[in-house]
């Protein structure tokens, strides 16, 4: 948030829910009020099944909320989901502002032309949990979800469904910083720092981009970086106005992130107007560290470690949830994990959530991470572009954690369709990152 004043409000909490188990609410416009009987709380973040243990199918949530006047002239609202399991459609004042579809991703709505600003809104999201007879053309058996099932869950994993992530609605200005990837060179301290924005190519042009580096708890500023707006490249196959650039620092006498001192550094990107204000900023956290196969060992840092390793199976949760009931089991896992000794685990036919990623880069522990799409039941017609958008989604929100070292593409999956689309994908992949291991089969 920059000091032009750029807002962002929370949205989580308790929302009202209605199930929809006859596909009523589209034809009966629930998306304009809820309906009658719509009296049940759900929480969000949080699944369906919170609320309704053994309900699979469609669901309504409703928020309402006011939202202040927008602090900056020509600015956007952005209605932000930090992940919906699985489906989902959301109206902001009857207003149809969105679809999406698919886990494991963070995606927005611009809802500037919906939303009631300096004034009372309110949210509806159709949200489909699927089930094993197909709801709008999806069945759970022909979906990127994993290895999840009900009504008993195959391998402690559960199917559930819901607003899983946090929602908030952000007042952003015209032009505004939507991806930061920090990636650092362990032997020299440079840190590149490649930039996604969103704004009319006018305005970045106008604009400068600063970036910042320093450690990821207190500090000073270690190393800057600018570049000016006009050298940002439009990008071709993104949503329009999209533009990237990259801009370069060097911490001096950085520090490594290892197993025992995992050490973490924060990028901060700023853009700022021609008149020096910030209009808005974004940043992540990273570690230096390098791990390779090399000479018949694996080395991080440069020394031949052994690897002590376990599955960490995703919505391993009591209950067989994806959400955890009570935060610490999250860092309990990884405490626990440390105290038996582990340094590696596998992340199993799914990926976790962003805050577990967060709890193995703070206490050193290295991670194999897979997508939902890595063990596909069935060979549906969607496999080869459902597969494809599910790695490319925890790639893309996962690859500034350095606990993750390898990715892994496939589990168990023999020579067909998927292992053959996959194989052929890898130099697009490496292109999202090229700096991790690729596990091709598990």
């Amino acid at each position: 948030m920059g000091p032009t004043g750029a807002k962002v409000i929370s949205l989580d909490g308790v929302w009202r829910i209605a199930l929809d188990p006859d596909n009523a609410g589209l034809r009966d416009e629930w998306h304009r009020a809820a309906p009658a009987g719509a009296d049940r709380d759900a929480c969000v973040p949080g699944t369906v099944q919170g609320a309704f243990p053994d309900y699979h199918g469609l669901a309504w949530y409703y928020r309402e909320f006011d939202a202040p006047a927008h602090p900056i002239e020509k600015g956007r609202a952005l209605l932000t989901f930090h992940e919906v399991d699985f489906a989902c459609a959301a109206w902001l004042n009857g207003m149809k502002v969105g679809e999406h579809e698919g886990l494991e991703e963070i995606f927005s709505f611009d809802v500037t032309d919906a939303v009631a600003l300096a004034g009372p809104n309110l949210l509806a999201v159709r949200v489909l949990s699927p089930t094993n007879g197909p709801i709008d053309g999806l069945a759970l058996g022909e979906l990127a979800v994993g290895r999840r099932q009900y009504p008993e869950p195959n391998d402690h994993a559960l199917a559930t469904g819901g607003i899983i992530g946090s929602v908030e609605l952000s007042l952003v200005p015209e032009g505004y910083i939507s991806d930061v990837y920090a990636i650092p060179d362990w032997l020299t301290g440079e840190v590149e720092v490649r930039v996604e924005a969103v704004g009319e190519g006018s305005h970045i042009k106008r604009c400068a981009f600063i970036a910042a580096c320093s450690p990821a708890v207190g500090g000073r500023t270690l190393a800057e970086a600018c570049a000016l707006g006009g050298e940002a490249a439009a990008v071709s196959d993104a949503p329009r106005g999209a533009h990237t650039l990259s801009l370069r620092m060097r911490v001096p006498d950085h520090r490594l992130w290892g197993l025992d001192d995992p050490y973490l550094y924060r990028a901060t990107v700023r853009l700022t107007s021609p008149d020096g204000l910030t209009h808005d900023e974004k940043s992540v956290r990273f570690g230096f560290r390098d791990f390779r196969y090399e000479r018949g060992y694996f080395r991080l840092n440069g020394r031949r470690i052994r690897i002590n390793g376990a599955l960490y199976t995703v919505l391993n949760f009591p209950g067989a949830q994806s959400i955890p009931h009570d935060e610490d089991h999250i860092r309990r896992d990884v405490t626990n994990m440390k105290a038996l000794g582990l340094n590696f685990v596998r992340i199993h036919c799914g990926s976790l959530l962003p805050r577990q990623l967060d709890a193995l880069d703070e206490m050193g522990l290295l991670a194999v991470e897979e997508s939902f799409g890595a063990g596909w039941p069935k060979d549906s017609p969607r496999i080869g572009p459902d597969w494809e958008r599910s790695v490319t989604r925890v790639i893309r929100r996962d690859r500034n954690h350095p606990s993750i070292v390898i990715w892994s593409l496939l589990n168990e999956q023999k020579d067909n369709r998927l292992f053959r689309h996959a194989a052929a994908s890898i130099p697009a992949i490496r292109a999202l990152d090229e700096t991790r291991l690729l596990l091709l089969n598990s």
